[in-house]
């Protein structure tokens, strides 16, 4: 509305909203000179409200937030196995799903194989050959040990024992991870080697796949991994073991490590943090990650706007009955939400975070 006004106006406006917040700085002065004491500054609620001064509590804290960096979840290298399909074939159907908790020897998927076929066929027949050879081993032996065989046909036996129970051995290996379908011949069902969350490698039914495919991943359900870029002033700060949160609902964890390789082009390094997995961290997905950091003993963390300076030293207000008092601070971490700060008595405490420059200005008139 004002724009429309003319320009001399305008500045009587203005002129006249300074004069009257000097005429209420000024009886704020006087007041607090009658009846402050050499310490605090007197301001009643109504010149609080005038001046534009408002407070919050604070309290004190071991840590603060330093860095809120977007990271992204992955799933930790080591705890990761592939799942291989032993025997080549045509998927008939999917038995699990992307992101499903399974358990070991539960089915994945079904296939059908001719190779299953001559496999179990071929593992039949040297299961046979086994038994016959150990009988041939049996009789050779006693032979030998009366003398009338060679020592040398009792070696070839065992050599033909051996190499058949070698041939079962790559056989039952084959089928180790496997199950039949059963009234199904040449159908079998790839089962789950061991407990975690299922992620699929993109089959689909109808798909004609040849052995040794990976055909899933089994990802370890105890933690995920979150990378994400540390901004080089943070890298000498930041160290493994610093407490961490992300995702909803929030979890901790810790830092794992830091690298010290800035990359030129973003002027960051590469922060890995782990916690524990569940919902609200699934891998691909990009959160936040709040890093802490630790602070000095007594510390509290105020906005930044509630520092001053006076005579060279860094202040905080700290509401008291009938007034405020300026509290001498040493600064400390600068955090996502402000600066950590240790002063006497600001532990539970109430400090404004507005209207400071009008305190300042009170205490220095002190």
């Amino acid at each position: 509305m004002t724009g429309n006004l003319p320009n001399v106006l305008r500045m009587s406006l203005r002129n006249a909203c300074v004069f009257r917040f000097l005429l209420v700085l000024g009886a704020v002065l006087c007041c607090g000179a009658a009846s402050a004491d050499e310490a605090s500054i007197a301001v009643t609620p109504e010149q609080r409200a005038a001046l534009g001064i408002e407070v919050i509590e604070v309290a004190e804290v071991q840590e603060a937030p330093m860095a809120a960096l977007p990271a992204v979840v992955k799933w930790p290298g080591d705890t990761t196995r592939a799942v291989v399909i032993p025997m080549g074939g045509i998927v008939v159907r999917l038995l699990a799903q992307q992101g499903q908790v399974v358990v070991r020897g539960q089915p994945l998927v079904q296939l059908r194989s001719r190779d299953f076929l001559e496999v179990e066929a071929d593992l039949s027949a040297t299961n046979a050959q086994v038994a016959i050879l150990r009988s041939q081993v049996e009789r050779d032996r006693a032979l030998v040990a009366e003398g009338i065989a060679p020592a040398r046909r009792l070696a070839e036996s065992e050599a033909e024992l051996k190499a058949a129970q070698a041939k079962r051995g790559s056989r039952g290996a084959l089928l180790a991870s496997v199950e039949a379908v059963a009234d199904v011949p040449g159908e079998y069902r790839l089962l789950s080697p061991g407990e975690g969350i299922l992620a699929e490698a993109g089959l689909a039914p109808g798909d004609k796949v040849p052995g040794e495919t990976v055909a899933f991943f089994i990802l370890g359900t105890e933690q995920v991994w979150l990378e994400a870029q540390l901004p080089e002033r943070l890298i000498d700060r930041v160290t493994a073991g610093l407490r961490v949160e992300a995702g909803k609902p929030i979890r901790a964890g810790r830092v794992l490590s830091v690298g010290q390789t800035v990359d030129p082009g973003t002027r960051s390094a590469l922060l890995r943090a782990a916690l524990p997995a569940g919902p609200g961290l699934r891998p691909g997905q990009s959160v936040e990650m709040i890093v802490f950091g630790p602070v000095s003993e007594g510390a509290v963390v105020v906005p930044a706007m509630a520092l001053v300076r006076i005579d060279g030293q860094d202040t905080v207000f700290r509401a008291i009955d009938g007034g405020f008092v300026a509290v001498p601070v040493r600064s400390g971490l600068r955090t996502v939400d402000g600066v950590a700060v240790v002063g006497e008595g600001l532990s539970g405490s109430r400090v404004a975070v507005a209207g400071v420059s009008a305190l300042k200005a009170l205490a220095q008139g002190l």
